[in-house]
């Protein structure tokens, strides 16, 4: 794996995460971001983010947003997909970034799937989990996780990477269902949206008391959920239920089927007013 300052990298998807990030990685010292974004509308909502949040001409110049991934390169050293959590969609973005950056470590942003669920069962020893956070210039945390054949060097080669781009690197021995943090939070997760669901108590009433209780994060949990988006934790959601067998919640369903999706929109659990700065909370 290159410097800091060489390392150029490919991400897929310039949603919240993708976003981030890219704008994560320069601001750190890495040598050149590319963003994927095949929406014209998204693409555009994310440059004027990117640029914002960097606040410097030369440093944002170092992030582009291209619409497809071109020619093959070999000089990109680190692919990462920062898609939806389904499956079809991620399993075409891997395939794809291992044939744009053919001599690339190809990392996955999923919380939840491990990578070799959907990457090419021939490439496995190219392929990683690399998880972010969100606002990850501040939760300067990855968890990293092998396909179950990811080659040795490549695994230290990232570590080293991430470490010197400023984050704190969490290994996972082998591969799980779920990463280590997220699976931590999809069972507080389960447990309060089935208190919602039972009627036991609404989510502002659980939020208080977890903020009662525990002051520092100063967020509850559903407002938490707001925060990430509810359209990516039903996926999450999902996710688990179809691997565990785990109820689906209602409460959160009828949220994101009324397009109620959290701060992003407005509304979600609980109402806010529209942040300027999009992913930024």
């Amino acid at each position: 794996m290159a410097e800091p300052r060489d390392t150029r990298v490919l991400v897929a998807g310039a949603g919240t995460m993708g976003r981030q990030i890219a704008a994560t990685f320069v601001r750190n010292g890495a040598g050149e971001v590319r963003v994927i974004e095949p929406d014209d509308e998204r693409a555009a909502d994310a440059r004027a983010w990117i640029d914002g949040f960097l606040g410097d001409d030369a440093l944002a110049s170092r992030v582009r947003i291209v619409p497809e991934a071109g020619e093959p390169d070999p000089g990109v050293d680190l692919a990462l997909e920062a898609v939806p959590e389904v499956l079809d969609i991620k399993r075409e973005v891997i395939s794809s970034l291992l044939r744009a950056a053919p001599s690339a470590t190809v990392a996955s942003n999923s919380s939840s799937m491990p990578v070799a669920r959907f990457g090419d069962p021939q490439q496995l020893d190219r392929l990683v989990n690399l998880h972010f956070y969100v606002r990850p210039w501040e939760r300067r945390v990855v968890e990293l996780m092998t396909s179950g054949e990811t080659e040795a060097g490549r695994m230290d080669g990232l570590r080293l990477l991430m470490t010197s781009l400023g984050f704190e690197v969490f290994l996972l021995s082998k591969p799980s269902f779920g990463l280590l943090y997220n699976r931590i939070w999809a069972a507080i997760k389960r447990e309060v949206l089935a208190i919602v669901d039972e009627g036991v108590a609404d989510a502002a009433t659980v939020d208080a008391i977890c903020r009662a209780l525990d002051p520092n994060p100063p967020r509850g949990p559903f407002e938490r959920m707001d925060t990430v988006g509810l359209d990516t934790i039903r996926l999450i959601e999902q996710a688990y239920a179809d691997e565990r067998g785990w109820p689906r919640s209602r409460a959160l369903g009828d949220l994101v089927d009324a397009g109620h999706l959290g701060r992003k929109t407005g509304q979600g659990f609980f109402t806010y007013e529209q942040d300027s700065q999009g992913g930024s909370l």
